[in-house]
């Protein structure tokens, strides 16, 4: 009684005075501590209660199972594993059961697989224990795969196994998956379960499908949090703006309160769309729920500011920061970018690199801007070559883009060709019209019918590339006149 009301430490002195302890009180014992959240403690208890050489049934071995689960002490797990083995108890539904969800919760995927094939009448609860397994530990493919394996063997799927799949999907973004899930989920009876038409929501939203998405979302029977997010970050995620701010308005309407995950989207949403006046009525309800230390909302906060242009605002938010992480310093640095404040840019660089901040591929766009704008040729190739070199990143078509805008400002057009060949990439149209646009303006009559014939041999119906190639045929042939006239 004392165990199973969480007086523990009432429990262990009444369990102390016992002159038999039997199976019974040690199991009571163990499952105190485990329904309790003192997996360690229920440990314990089991290995004392071996040491003593009592004998465990099969609901000891449920406990402890569920112990070595909360705490991920796998390895003791696996030992007791073995005592059910030697008993046994392994085919044993609920005892399966618990292992799979034990091995699956860890990542001990095999393993969870190889007790399911061994437990002889299969449920729909060890079949979601492994494939939840699946979906925490990124086997988005094992999921599809096993889920068909569910149907071959007619387990019915229940609210779980949707969710599992439906994450999949999303992770995935295996979009046609989603549309076969659907009828599955209406032909199970579950499409009117909060939790899955959420999730369907998301997933629909995620992917770009909106209106589907939209579809879901309003039969849904209630409207939760969760799936105004969803609709919401769908929108904010796929350039559709000012549809996430008017669902936002929708939500607050209703009186459903936004969480972290809504204000970071609907921030996205004000930046996208530039709507500084609604980004700041979201700050105040950031200050208004305590939640500006929280790093995600703050680091919106930043990144909503400073691609608005009020750079002041957002460096004040960046200042306040309990954690200044990359998504924070590369929103500065892009919002430097945009108005060509180099120094800031570098300055900023250094610090992240001070702080021991990773730069990433975003960051790089940031300081290659900042010495195209600067014309810091060196600079750049240097930042160009530790990106791939000290980072491992493989260079863009936006760094790309950088260096030849970089080499174009400083008329080293040998150099810009030079990279549009070594890039990692097959160099499109856009490249070699940018090439084009370089030698017009420094009126490089060799480098530019180089480019030419490049452009035209990947669209030789592309109008922007016989123009400039006139252009740069008309400059020279201007300046030659000119020169003649000048000579004479």
């Amino acid at each position: 009684m004392y165990a199973k009301y969480g007086m523990l430490e009432t429990a262990h002195k009444v369990f102390d005075s016992l002159l038999d302890k039997n199976v019974v009180s040690w199991t009571a014992l163990i499952s105190g501590y485990t329904e309790h959240g003192h997996g360690e403690s229920a440990l314990g208890c089991f290995k004392q209660m071996h040491h003593y050489h009592s004998c465990s049934n099969t609901v000891t071995f449920i406990c402890v199972l569920k112990a070595c689960s909360t705490i991920g002490a796998v390895a003791d797990g696996q030992y007791v594993h073995s005592e059910i083995v030697k008993r046994g108890l392994e085919r044993e539904p609920l005892v399966g059961n618990t292992l799979i969800n034990m091995y699956a919760k860890w990542g001990f995927l095999a393993e969870a697989h190889a007790v399911l094939d061994k437990v002889p009448d299969v449920n729909v609860v060890a079949c979601n224990a492994l494939l939840s397994g699946y979906v925490d530990h990124g086997n988005a493919e094992e999921v599809f795969t096993f889920f068909e394996e569910m149907q071959k063997l007619q387990i019915a799927p229940n609210s779980i196994t949707f969710v599992c799949c439906l994450k999949a999907c999303r992770s995935t973004g295996v979009t046609g998956k989603s549309f076969r899930l659907h009828k599955e989920i209406i032909k199970a009876g579950c499409e009117k379960v909060l939790l899955v038409s959420s999730t369907l929501a998301d997933t629909y939203a995620k992917s770009g499908f909106l209106a589907e998405a939209q579809t879901v979302f309003n039969t849904l029977p209630v409207r939760d949090v969760i799936a105004w997010t969803a609709l919401i970050t769908g929108y904010a995620e796929h350039d559709r703006g000012d549809d996430a701010l008017y669902y936002l308005e929708e939500m607050q309407r209703e009186g459903v309160y936004m969480n972290v995950a809504t204000l970071t989207s609907a921030l996205k949403a004000c930046a996208n769309v530039g709507a500084v006046v609604k980004g700041k009525e979201i700050h105040t309800d950031v200050f208004r729920k305590g939640l500006e230390n929280d790093s995600l909302v703050s680091s919106s906060l930043v990144c909503m500011y400073a691609k608005s242009g009020f750079l002041k605002e957002a460096n004040n938010v960046f200042d306040m920061l309990p954690v200044q992480d990359e998504v924070a310093f590369n929103s500065l640095l892009i919002a430097y970018a945009q108005i060509g404040e180099s120094d800031a840019i570098f300055s900023l660089f250094d610090k992240m690199c001070t702080e021991d901040r990773r730069p990433d591929m975003v960051t790089f766009i940031g300081v290659l801007h900042a010495c195209s704008h600067s014309a810091l040729v060196d600079e750049g190739q240097i930042s160009l070559n530790i990106l791939s070199s000290d980072y491992g990143i493989i260079p863009t078509v936006e760094h790309c883009s950088c260096m030849i805008d970089l080499f174009s400002r400083a008329g080293n057009l040998c150099r810009i060709f030079t990279m549009i060949l070594k890039m990692p990439f097959h160099p499109g149209t856009v490249e070699w019209i940018t090439v084009l646009g370089a030698c017009q303006r420094w009126s490089d009559e060799r480098i530019g019918k180089l480019a030419f014939e490049h452009a035209v041999e990947l669209d030789n119906r592309n109008i922007g590339a016989y123009t400039s190639m006139y252009n740069i045929c008309a400059d020279v042939y201007m300046k030659e006149v000119i020169g003649h006239e000048y000579r004479n």
